[in-house]
This record gives C-alpha cells, structure tokens and sequence, in this order.
C-alpha cells in the first residue's frame, strides 16, 4: 500500500508489465470513483461479486464470509483508464483526479 493507502499493482523486479487493466485497491473506492466521475475521469469495478457468491455457483452453497480475501478484494478493487494511445494529458487528469481525492481528504 502507498501512503496514502492506495494498493498498487506490483511487478518483479527487472521485469515489467504490459497492463491490460491498471487496478488499484482502496478501502473508500466508491468515494474515490464518483470523484472522479465528477472531475470526467471514467474508471470501473469490473469484478463487484466474488466467484463464490455468483448465482451460477450458488449450488455449491458458499456464503458472505466464506472467502472473506475474495470478497475484500471485490469490494475495494478499481480499475483506471489505461490503453494504448494515452496522451500525457490523459494521464495527468487521471493521476490528478487520484491525487486531488487524498489532498482533499475525502
């Protein structure tokens, strides 16, 4: 986790990424997605419900707190704007929008 708290994607050291999704995790991530949605920033919660709690798994009868990691992890996990031909300025508005959210202190 960085200081503020946000956990950032990692990597082997010597090798490098080629991100298909840049998903942080932060225990306020709804607060921290609307922000940026009113500052024009889009970003998405592309896994919200944990396998385990999937109505296509729900014969195996797992329940909340079955897999509390997983179900962590779902609800803190986000995913910022990331594709090939990002401008700089893009990505100024996207680390901007993340920056201003902690300065502000929300």
């Amino acid at each position: 986790m960085s200081e503020e708290g946000i956990g950032l994607p990692g990597h082997e050291r010597g090798n490098y990424h080629i991100y298909h999704q840049y998903t942080i995790r932060h225990p306020r991530r709804d607060a921290l997605q609307e922000f940026l949605k009113a500052h024009d920033v889009d970003s998405e919660i592309y896994y919200p419900l944990p396998l385990h709690l999937q109505p296509a798994y729900g014969v195996l009868g797992h329940r909340r707190g079955d897999f509390p990691v997983a179900e962590e992890a779902c609800e803190t996990v986000l995913s910022l704007p990331l594709f090939a031909r990002m401008s700089d300025e893009q990505v100024g508005a996207v680390t901007s929008g993340v920056r201003e959210f902690f300065e502000r202190g929300r």
